[in-house]
């Protein structure tokens, strides 16, 4: 994902001193070179671990070859614009060093190495091979096997290829050991001659029907095409060809049913997860067809089917309720006007953090733990540690979140997400107080109203009081992307002053707005308006 690799690696030692990371020449790769580059080069911009959510950054870097403009510690600055590269065309096997200072520790022996290529596109680095030391002593000898490895590998000396050589044994014997250890497991294979499957009597395993007869692999007749009808076995293969078969229109209507009850909380067919003679008849069954066949026409292109629907007029409608409207369609089954929606629980976090500023944009990655309240694990049968992420991953989109399926992240279960152990196809709406206590006081929510003050303080700077309103206006736009009536403004307003003139929770006072030259009671109070802008019926509502 955005030209990186991350490798899945495990720790089998107290700690990680040390990372080898060396690169070789293929004749298949460009160039023959080690790199993806037209000419065989390659620029690591990043190389890092990363672990429990956190990114752990080396202390150092150097390698046996080098360009000057692209050195081996650039990989290690937290510099996207930079990085490692090797000189073009060299057919050697150029390595780096990668150094922590006190060996590093990790919470779980499961890291992820990461291997960032954003400096120069399509320049990733094409094979290569990692390798991590047994040791690095901070003594004499210590010092001895950093000026080895900081030697090209041709000049080391015999003395110095022995240091090196020890201090990489580990990894090559855990290697050795792996391979020797591995066995093959079997995932899904066809039998030669399939069992026989009957219909059971009364459920019974040891009554076959025999009038029946044995069944045979197949379709519903309903539903056309057939499958291949000559006397063949069939194969989960021939399934499916039938499903994505344009012929067979069962397959597009459900997956189109399914966008669209995303975007007006509720399907052509209400019933999205039964179309059969039990469930409800299509409400616009035209459309249904046609959208359907748009979908097959496009490429089966789900972008496109969401660029179409997005754009339609029907989409574009008011969620206002007119008079007339509720009288005669009181469902709105016939789309006279658009549905408001609360929208689905990972998306009220990812709009709070979108809001506030804080949302880091990242894709793709490892699941990530962000800030939930203490004692989630308390009844579980294993109190686990929610080792909560302490840098920008915290801040990460609701898709990332770690999920435990004995406690699930509490946040998304109050907002209805479901408990992963049992399929779902639509999500229920339901409106509780725990809704409202959750958005008032989780710890989450309470950082996101911290950032969400700071934000108003960076973008509209000035005395407190001169430019309140300003900011006031700022943070309706951001929360509901509208301004503020005059009856919401000195609601507000009259709220924001009352607050500033109590004692202030030491929970509720920023730092970060302290240091911007807020009081306490004044940065208490800002953020205490950011939370009741978050915690109202219109922010987690699509209108």
């Amino acid at each position: 994902t955005n030209d990186a690799y991350r490798l899945l690696g495990t720790i089998d030692q107290p700690g990680l001193p040390a990372v080898r990371l060396r690169v070789y020449p293929a004749e298949e790769l460009p160039g023959g070179g080690p790199g993806l580059g037209k000419d065989g080069s390659f620029v690591l911009s990043e190389f890092y671990i990363e672990s429990e959510g956190g990114s752990h950054r080396f202390a150092e870097s150097f390698a046996t070859d080098e360009v000057a403009e692209w050195p081996a510690w650039a990989a290690t600055d937290n510099d996207r614009r930079t990085g490692w590269s090797v000189r073009s065309g060299g057919k050697s096997s150029p390595e780096a060093i990668f150094v922590y200072g006190p060996r590093k520790k990790f919470l779980s022996r499961q890291v992820q190495f990461v291997l960032r290529h954003d400096a120069v596109e399509k320049h990733g680095v094409g094979r290569f091979r990692i390798e991590i030391a047994s040791e690095v002593p901070r003594d004499e000898r210590g010092a001895a096997l950093l000026a080895a490895l900081k030697c090209p590998a041709e000049s080391r000396s015999a003395e110095e290829r022995a240091l090196v050589t020890a201090a990489f044994a580990a990894a090559r014997a855990i290697r050795a050991k792996q391979a020797g250890d591995a066995v093959t497991a079997m995932v899904m294979r066809d039998v030669a001659e399939p069992r026989p499957t009957y219909i059971f009597a009364r459920g019974d395993f040891t009554r076959p029907d025999k009038e029946t007869g044995q069944l045979r692999p197949g379709v519903p007749g309903a539903v056309k095409p057939a499958l291949p009808g000559d006397g063949q076995r069939l194969t989960r293969l021939d399934l499916a060809r039938w499903l994505v078969n344009p012929a067979n229109p069962l397959t597009p209507r459900v997956t189109i049913n399914r966008v669209w009850m995303r975007y007006f909380g509720r399907g052509l067919v209400e019933t999205e997860e039964d179309f059969g003679t039990q469930g409800a008849y299509p409400s616009h069954p035209e459309l249904l067809d046609w959208i359907a066949g748009e979908f097959i026409r496009r490429g089966w292109s789900l972008k496109a089917m969401h660029r179409l629907i997005v754009s339609s007029m029907t989409y574009r409608q008011s969620s206002r309720a007119r008079a007339e409207l509720v009288e005669k369609d009181p469902r709105n089954l016939l789309l006279a006007r658009q549905e408001r929606l609360r929208v689905e629980a990972e998306i009220i976090r990812d709009a709070a953090l979108s809001a506030s500023g804080l949302l880091n944009r990242r894709i793709g990655g490892p699941s990530v733990r962000p800030p939930q309240p203490d004692g989630v694990y308390a009844f579980t049968q294993v109190n686990k540690r929610w080792a909560t992420a302490t840098n920008e991953d915290r801040y990460r989109r609701g898709l990332y979140t770690f999920f435990v399926r004995s406690a699930p992240y509490p946040l998304f279960t109050t907002f209805d997400a479901p408990d992963f152990q049992t399929v779902c196809t639509r999500r229920v709406r339901s409106n509780t107080p725990l809704q409202s206590l959750t958005m008032a006081n989780d710890e989450a929510f309470l950082e996101i109203a911290q950032g969400l003050a700071a934000r108003l303080v960076r973008e509209v700077p000035g005395e407190f009081a001169a430019t309140l309103e300003q900011r006031i206006r700022l943070a309706f736009e951001y929360c509901y992307s509208r301004r503020p009536d005059a009856s919401e403004l000195a609601a507000l307003r009259g709220y924001i002053e009352r607050q500033g003139r109590a004692v202030p929770a030491a929970r509720m006072v920023s730092a970060e707005l302290t240091v911007k030259g807020l009081t306490p009671a004044q940065s208490a109070a800002l953020t205490a308006a950011a939370r009741v802008l978050l915690n109202t019926d219109n922010f987690i509502t699509r209108e």
